[in-house]
């Protein structure tokens, strides 16, 4: 009787246990638990930046911190000290907690430029000028050590041959000299007329304030003052702000679409999740075109040593010292091809594997052409973070494989080799 006690009892509980639907649920969850990875592209919406809002204030650690957050969720939209780099791993940390280190996200979002002039910004002059061309000269013996795209809001007098006047000018270097941009706008006296002289408004007292909303007046005195504008035209405007008692002149570099003035750009970024969170990824991806491989055959066709490579029926689009063709869109790796146009003798006796290898290690030298000529003013810097090129290019061997070749910016315009070319498919 022992016995089949015994097991009348195990029966009963195999029976509860394979009849239990909580161990399949469990099952369930913690299969849900398991990391994945995932290719994501989201653009972000005005919720989305008060969300960012609530998690930087979580974390805030003094009043800047604080003050940043809020203009946050009030703007809209990233900028020069509002970093994307540090708020949008928030919102992607808290989104999407389930996927893993392969995964990547494209976030789309609203970038405004603008900032206010410190004190090392501004320039005053009590020269008087019929004409800014000597204005630069100037500017030199004061900034002594500028940076590629700095600017300058530079006071001074202006003789217009009736009157001298005061008179002010957007300044940005270019990483040679001084220039005022060619869509640079100082808003005079009479543009703040313009927008209405009345209590409180900007043509009151030459400035906007808390009373006369820079993003309220500026739309529509640009959709005025620019009636023919066309897609992408932009302005850099500069303009004056009233707050306790002091005025600040501030920067912001306002965008047509094509139907509406906005006081922000679009921009699109690369995040990528390291393992442990989101960090911001200024990665450029370029893919090769032919007008890329075009730019190849340009460089060896004025290269007095290597001109020799070009090929002897197709020279306008075909070369063989890197095996570029600009009519197929690819590197050419065939053996016999570059054998047959071995001007250097560098090839003899190698076999085809080792021709390969020899064509790989010089494309590299082809690849730094083609960034500095097609991004001449790349970023060594994006958000505090170094940029990375990453060009992508076919290869042929009587079939296509792609690889890709990995660059740093080094300087403005400026790449240095890193690694590859890298087999992908």
């Amino acid at each position: 009787m022992k016995k089949i006690h015994i097991a009348i009892v195990g029966l009963l509980v195999l029976l509860v246990y394979s009849c239990n639907p909580n161990k399949q649920i469990y099952e369930e969850l913690d299969a849900m638990r398991v990391p994945y990875n995932e290719a994501i592209e989201y653009s972000l919406t005005d919720d989305d930046y008060t969300t960012m809002k609530s998690l930087a204030l979580a974390l805030a650690t003094n009043e800047e911190d604080s003050t940043l957050a809020s203009e946050l969720a009030s703007y809209k939209s990233f900028s020069p000290t509002r970093s994307e780099a540090y708020f949008i791993p928030l919102f992607l940390n808290k989104t999407f907690i389930a996927l893993d280190s392969a995964s990547s996200a494209v976030i789309t979002y609203k970038y405004d430029y603008k900032f206010m002039f410190t004190d090392e910004q501004k320039l005053a002059l009590t020269d008087t000028f019929t004409t800014t061309d000597d204005i630069p000269a100037i500017i030199e013996q004061n900034i002594t050590t500028p940076v590629a795209d700095d600017f300058l809001y530079v006071t001074y007098k202006f003789d217009d041959g009736t009157d001298t006047v005061s008179a002010a000018s957007l300044f940005q270097y270019d990483g040679t000299e001084w220039l005022i941009p060619e869509d640079a706008l100082v808003l005079s006296d009479e543009d703040y007329d313009m927008m209405g002289t009345g209590s409180g408004e900007p043509g009151q007292y030459g400035n906007f304030s808390s009373s006369s909303d820079p993003n309220h007046y500026l739309p529509i005195f640009l959709e005025m003052k620019y009636p023919f504008a066309v897609a992408n035209t932009t302005v850099q405007l500069v303009y004056k702000y009233y707050s306790s008692g002091t005025t600040s002149i501030y920067y912001i570099k306002c965008l047509f679409d094509g139907a509406d003035w906005y006081l922000y750009e679009t921009k699109s970024n690369q995040f990528i999740h390291n393992g442990t969170d989101w960090v911001f990824d200024p990665t450029v991806k370029h893919v090769m075109g032919k007008s890329d491989y075009q730019l190849i055959v340009d460089w060896v066709t004025t290269n007095d040593s290597l001109s020799v490579y070009l090929d002897a029926n197709y020279p306008q689009n075909t070369e063989w010292y890197f095996g570029a063709s600009s009519y197929y869109g690819n590197f050419d790796f065939r053996d016999y091809k570059h054998q047959g146009n071995d001007h250097f003798g560098e090839l003899t006796g190698l076999d085809a594997e080792e021709i390969k290898e020899v064509i790989l290690a010089r494309i590299p030298t082809a690849l730094n052409v083609v960034l500095e000529t097609v991004y001449p003013d790349a970023q060594p810097f994006s958000n505090g973070v170094p940029v990375y090129y990453e060009v992508y290019f076919d290869g042929y061997t009587g079939k296509y494989s792609t690889y890709m070749c990995k660059f740093l910016c080094t300087g403005v315009g400026t790449f240095e080799y890193v690694e590859g070319p890298t087999f992908i498919e």
